[in-house]
C-alpha cells in the first residue's frame, strides 16, 4: 500500500484523530481536519506528495506513522 494512501486511511480513522488531537492546539474532529493538520505538519499541499518525494516520505513515517 501506498504511504498516500495509508495517510488517506488515517485521516478517515477517529482513533488517529485523537493522537492526533493530542498534539496541537486545533481541534481534530473529523477527516478534513485531520488532512489539513498533516499536510501542514509535513509542509505539503496533497497527500500525494508524500509518494512522490522521498524526504517528505520518511518525515511522514518519523512524525506520523512510526509514532501513531
Amino acid at each position: 500500500m501506498k504511504l498516500s494512501q495509508q495517510a488517506f486511511l488515517l485521516c478517515n480513522d477517529p482513533e488517529f484523530w485523537e493522537w492526533a488531537n493530542e498534539r496541537t492546539f486545533d481541534t481534530i474532529d473529523n477527516a478534513d481536519a485531520a488532512r489539513f493538520w498533516m499536510l501542514n505538519l509535513l509542509g505539503i499541499t496533497s497527500r500525494g506528495q508524500i509518494d512522490g518525494d522521498p524526504e517528505v516520505a520518511e518525515k511522514f513515517k518519523k512524525l506520523v506513522l512510526n509514532p501513531f
